[in-house]
């Protein structure tokens, strides 16, 4: 019997030939203080699969953009990792925190009294 790693081949996907990226998930990210009425869109919060050539295993990763959704602030990595792009487009470390509640804060510069959500995006809202 053949134990190489050859012969268990057609049990793994092969390795992807090129780069792709795929988006998964698209949300705003809201700010409010005391009174959840006065929610204030400060950003988006886009989730994407990406495929390295060569690999055989799909990444994750956030992009954190305006509220305009024109304009990247910067990024999350797959471990979580925060980078904000400075003035000269070079990504700058901000840290490693859980990314729904306590990173997104630190990245906008947020402290615990304020609160922050996601929400789905209404394609019909005005």
């Amino acid at each position: 019997m053949d134990w190489h790693g050859e012969a268990f081949s057609r049990h793994y996907p092969s390795p992807n030939t090129e780069t792709s990226e795929s988006l998964v998930e698209r949300v705003e990210i809201m700010h409010w203080t005391d009174d959840p009425r006065q929610k204030e869109k400060i950003g988006l919060l886009e989730t994407y699969t990406v495929r390295l050539a060569g690999s055989r295993r799909p990444h994750d990763i956030h992009y954190i953009k305006n509220a305009a959704g024109t304009k990247s602030l910067g990024y999350i990595n797959e471990n979580g990792v925060f980078f904000r792009y400075t003035r000269d487009g070079q990504a700058e470390k901000v840290g490693e925190y859980p990314i729904r509640q306590t990173g997104i804060r630190i990245f906008f510069g947020f402290s615990k009294e304020h609160n922050i959500g996601f929400e789905e995006i209404n394609p019909y809202a005005e």
